[in-house]
């Protein structure tokens, strides 16, 4: 168990964090920690696969304020010498909003996100008074070298902000 742990502006006052072999090569862990105000929830397993390996999330749950994110079902990354390989990722976020991700990192990218209908209400967290509410919605593609990637996208947003 560990206290206040702090990464830039992201706070868990408390974290535990336990990791044992689940059958085979596989070692599973669970993570569990608590923000000010919210919680944090993270499951999975790490396996050798391949050159590589494998890390299968089977649970991220974060609770921040009024606000909470899930991810929609497990989900296992692939690191490879060539790059590591994201199948569909789904997060829920808030009420009805998604972001999924899916691709490749590797000496090229091929990645996609998808963002539909994401509060910007959350942007309230880090600035209580900016007084946003409204949805984002975005379609992305990474493309290129990682150290010169091209993005290309497009965004909606229904979107109001109160201004001082």
């Amino acid at each position: 168990m560990a206290s206040n742990v702090q990464a830039g502006s992201f706070v868990l006052n408390q974290l535990q964090a336990s990791a044992k072999q689940s059958g085979g090569n596989a070692t599973s862990f669970d993570l569990q920690g608590t923000m000010p105000k919210g919680k944090l929830a993270l499951a999975g397993a790490v396996m050798p696969a391949g050159d590589g390996l494998d890390a299968r999330l089977d649970t991220l749950n974060v609770q921040q304020a009024e606000f909470s994110a899930s991810l929609q079902s497990s989900v296992t990354i692939a690191k490879r010498k060539s790059g590591v390989t994201i199948p569909k990722a789904v997060l829920r976020i808030g009420q009805g909003g998604t972001v999924s991700i899916d691709g490749l990192v590797g000496e090229m990218l091929a990645m996609n996100i998808l963002v539909n209908q994401l509060p910007v209400s959350l942007a309230n967290i880090a600035s209580p008074t900016l007084g946003a509410s409204g949805t984002l919605s975005a379609n992305v593609k990474l493309s290129g070298r990682p150290a010169d990637p091209i993005a290309d996208f497009q965004a909606r947003a229904k979107t109001s902000m109160q201004l001082p």
